[in-house]
């Protein structure tokens, strides 16, 4: 997931003001697919690096199974963004930001092996596209391979991948910048939002709380790649997510002697991230 959703970072790389260019700086070269060339300015190879390292420090769709699967985590469908609401959503910034709430949701259930519900959160995924004048993006080929693989979650979490890529190349080519930033963001939302509301057997998973300690620096790159975001409701989003990164500063990093980390973050820290979260998560989704 990580190696395809290189093409959604190249989009995101443009930058919410991808007109404005450094005065004289000097454009780089970057291949974004095999059949396009695209010129980057040094501020949008930042932005680029930005949105990389959001993704590099989410796990990926096998890194969540690796952690259910240790976590004995139980699958709770009330975690996830009603797949039915998608009328709600009337605004881009809206559809947007959904977009990637439903990507997110649909990497959880096809982990978790529901795979009626992948094909429900599929589809959630390809009406926000629709609204968003995607027609090509999602079709019914992609749908009918879906339902043909239902019982093989490798092809399904491969499917998904190809739906993603099929998303990002086409805000890629479109230039819609905003609306890349805003599918990012609600990804991420509602992947930490999941990681902070997971249970297991035996309460919160350790396992999952280390990997919500490990999403700061993430957050840090994330709230840098909106600074200069014009829309509202994404500057309101980089407003709250600032007050978030407020309390991953009270997460310890112990440095040993061969230079690897152990983070630590209190149960304290977890609930105020949790609640924070959940709070910016709301105004995405209801």
């Amino acid at each position: 997931m990580k190696r395809i959703l290189f093409v959604t970072l190249s989009a995101i790389a443009f930058g919410c003001n991808s007109n404005d260019n450094d005065n004289g700086a000097e454009s780089s070269a970057v291949k974004a697919t095999d059949k396009v060339d695209v010129q980057f300015s040094k501020q949008q190879i930042r932005d680029f690096k930005s949105a990389a390292k959001v993704f590099n420090a989410m796990p990926s769709p096998i890194e969540m199974a690796e952690i259910i699967q240790k976590s004995k985590v139980l699958y709770d469908p009330e975690l996830l963004n009603d797949h039915k609401k998608t009328a709600d959503y009337v605004t881009t910034m809206e559809r947007a930001l959904n977009l990637g709430v439903y990507f997110a949701d649909l990497s959880f259930t096809s982990v978790f092996d529901h795979q009626q519900e992948s094909v429900n959160y599929l589809k959630a995924a390809q009406k926000m596209a629709t609204e968003l004048n995607m027609l090509d993006v999602f079709n019914e080929k992609i749908t009918t391979r879906m339902e043909s693989n239902m019982n093989n979650k490798d092809s399904l979490l491969t499917i998904i991948s190809e739906a993603y890529l099929a998303t990002d190349h086409y805000l890629y080519e479109n230039q819609m910048q905003s609306v890349s930033a805003a599918v990012l963001v609600g990804s991420w939302i509602e992947g930490l939002s999941i990681a902070t509301r997971l249970r297991s057997a035996e309460g919160e998973s350790n396992l999952i709380t280390s990997k919500v300690s490990e999403q700061q620096s993430s957050l840090k790159s994330l709230i840098g790649l909106l600074k200069d975001c014009k829309e509202i409701e994404l500057a309101q989003i980089k407003d709250k997510l600032i007050k978030v990164e407020e309390y991953y500063n009270e997460v310890k990093v112990e440095t040993a002697a061969d230079s690897t980390k152990t983070v630590t973050m209190s149960n304290a820290t977890f609930k105020k991230i949790k609640v924070a979260i959940n709070n910016i998560r709301t105004t995405i989704v209801e």
